[in-house]
């Protein structure tokens, strides 16, 4: 052919009148510039792609079963919105372009759950928790001795000018502290308490000077009970001479306004401190519990 060929493996460049195609491990010469039909590749049977293929080829059997459920058919034209919602904050919450999960559902929407929803479960667990462990703050209700700690049961009236507060109330027992927070009004007609935890109603109470209701939420635990709760109030505020007069024989109670004292015999039942104006403190030292009231006073 007028030039000598030499394999390809024994020479450095190709000769350009013609082209060496390997086939197998062969050379043919092909004419200038024309493109040659290339062989079929065989893959061979062995090594770690022939160990490979087969699982790929396996697990593409499942792609369309996958596909098929996650796109059911083509999104409505509303899937996207359009216009910013009026009833909401101008912010990114519900502007044109945001992605929707589900029906008027944007992704990034903080709209808060209605009452009935999860939301309202979320924080009804919250409040049980919360009042659980503000029950373990608490000894047991249990029938006692005589010698138990009496439940006062005073007249609204008895209390001077009433009161109008909103209150935090701090529980301390065997080292760990609870906090729940009341509203308490007291007129010449009743006494009103209602504790309430993480914005749920706990325990709602009218005392009226001859008959106490209560409302109780369905977790609120037994030990929390609105006659506890009603002697506790009208022990640190009521005053001195009306406690003392409610009182069973042997069990007194003195003292002036900054340090005030339950006694049975000579035992310190309960001991009450007022800190400052807004701030008193019980202690019931037959029960071991604490219990700090800081009241900020409210118009009715």
């Amino acid at each position: 052919m007028g030039q000598e060929l030499r394999p390809a493996g024994q020479c450095r460049r190709v000769p350009r009148p013609g082209v060496l195609v390997r086939r197998h491990h062969r050379l043919q010469v092909g004419q200038p510039r024309q493109r040659l039909p290339a062989a079929p590749v065989r893959w061979r049977d062995g090594g770690l792609g022939g160990r490979l293929r087969p699982a790929a080829a396996r697990r593409r059997r499942h792609l369309p079963l996958f596909r098929g459920g996650l796109v059911r058919g083509r999104l409505p034209e509303d899937h996207l919105p359009s216009q910013p919602d009026p009833g909401h904050p101008p912010h990114d919450l519900f502007d044109p372009g945001r992605l929707r999960l589900g029906h008027e559902q944007s992704l990034r929407r903080r709209e808060q759950a209605p009452p009935g929803g999860a939301g309202a479960a979320v924080l009804r667990l919250i409040a049980l928790v919360l009042l659980a462990a503000l029950a373990g703050c608490l000894p047991p209700a249990r029938p006692g001795p005589p010698d138990e700690v009496p439940l006062l049961r005073l007249a609204p009236s008895a209390l001077p000018g009433g009161m109008a507060a909103q209150q935090r109330l701090s529980f301390e027992h065997g080292g760990r502290r609870q906090v729940v927070d009341a509203l308490v009004e007291v007129d010449a007609e009743a006494v009103r308490v209602v504790i309430h935890a993480q914005g749920q109603v706990a325990l709602r109470l009218d005392w009226d000077g001859s008959t106490l209701t209560q409302t109780r939420a369905d977790w609120l635990p037994p030990q929390l009970s609105a006659e506890r709760v009603l002697s506790d109030l009208q022990l640190v505020y009521w005053p001195v001479d009306a406690v003392d007069a409610a009182l069973p024989p042997a069990w007194h109670f003195s003292g002036p306004e900054q340090s005030r004292k339950l006694m049975h015999s000579d035992e310190i039942v309960a001991h009450v401190q007022r800190v400052s104006e807004q701030r008193r403190v019980l202690r019931q030292n037959r029960h071991r519990y604490m219990l700090q009231i800081d009241s900020v006073p409210v118009i009715p």
